[in-house]
């Protein structure tokens, strides 16, 4: 009798227990730690793209005041800012150089030639300065003088000039003979350094 009767209640006690867990069910996970997460990725997005457009407006307004840009005014310091970026050629291009002014262009250049390496200097020189000095000679029959001061200054750096200038022109095949004339007289007005000189045996 006596182990009848423990034997009930154990069995009460186990059922008991039962009853307790599934009376009381464990707590479930909380979701509020994605939900946090997938707001705060909502909140990035949403201010990196206002970040862009923000800037993407900064920059087409460098772009109107270079079209514009004259002597004695102060160039924009976000210029410098675009060119120190490592994607800068993408972000120089939102600015439009093809519509800079002449005396922006020489602004432009001095910069390049004071402030980065030849490197960089040579990729603006071959992208931006060389095909606006042929087009306004094309268009001109001779060239502006902010222009032509223009790669005075780049002739500054004779690597960067010859890479940049002199051979993407002769590698063109089409450079004409006012441009070979303009082109050679301002290396033939500025000392240029003998390590160079086969370059410009080539251009000529």
């Amino acid at each position: 009798m006596s182990g009848t009767t423990g034997e009930r209640k154990r069995d009460d006690h186990d059922t008991g227990s039962d009853g307790d867990a599934e009376a009381h069910p464990p707590p479930k996970k909380s979701l509020k730690k994605d939900s946090d997460e997938d707001n705060f990725d909502d909140i990035v997005m949403t201010e990196d793209r206002n970040t862009a457009k923000q800037q993407q407006q900064k920059y087409q307004g460098v772009a109107t005041f270079l079209s514009k840009y004259t002597v004695g005014n102060k160039f924009p310091d976000a210029f410098e800012h675009i060119c120190s970026m490592q994607n800068w050629e993408e972000d120089l291009f939102i600015t439009k150089p093809e519509n800079w002014s002449p005396s922006a262009v020489y602004q432009a250049t001095r910069i390049f030639v004071h402030n980065f390496g030849a490197t960089k200097s040579q990729h603006f020189f071959r992208i931006v300065l060389l095909p606006r000095v042929r087009k306004d000679i094309y268009e001109n029959n001779h060239l502006n003088i902010a222009l032509y001061r223009s790669l005075q200054k780049a002739l500054q750096k004779p690597s960067a000039f010859c890479k940049g200038i002199l051979i993407p022109l002769c590698e063109s095949r089409t450079c004409t003979p006012r441009e070979e004339c303009i082109v050679g007289s301002i290396i033939e007005k500025k000392a240029f350094p003998l390590l160079y000189l086969w370059y410009v045996n080539l251009f000529f």
